[in-house]
């Protein structure tokens, strides 16, 4: 995965993230705890040229 294509997503969740009106929303720990998730799962999800290397 290129490096522009990471920022994109990342750019893009907190877009999302970041477009509602509730500033209690946008600051609560269990939704920022989720959106951290999300973004670590969409950046994580093609397998690393260096998987074969990693699992050991």
């Amino acid at each position: 995965m290129f490096f522009d294509e990471r920022v994109s997503m990342v750019t893009r969740l907190l877009h999302r993230h970041l477009e509602s009106p509730s500033l209690r929303h946008v600051r609560d720990p269990k939704v920022i705890g989720h959106l951290a998730e999300e973004i670590v799962s969409t950046i994580d999800r093609r397998p690393s040229i260096w998987q074969k290397w990693d699992e050991q």
